[in-house]
């Protein structure tokens, strides 16, 4: 099987918190890691690759806040 080119990103999406939804103030999305192109033989082992590079301050109780996005070429 042959290797394929790969891209993704992740994104933090920060909840806010009682007193800032009081305030009316929305949720924000921020790129924890630029787009970065990889070579994988499949989606799943790039989904694999791109969860290893989530920082380690997201692993502890903020990993339900992390999207990894995968795009095939």
């Amino acid at each position: 099987m042959a290797s394929k080119l790969f891209e993704y990103a992740i994104l933090h999406h920060s909840k806010p918190t009682k007193a800032e939804e009081e305030q009316g103030k929305k949720p924000t999305t921020s790129i924890v890691v630029q787009p970065t192109r990889i070579i994988a033989l499949d989606e799943h082992q790039a989904l694999l690759v791109a969860a290893r590079d989530i920082p380690a301050e997201y692993l502890d109780g903020k990993l339900d806040e992390i999207e990894v996005l995968i795009r095939p070429f």
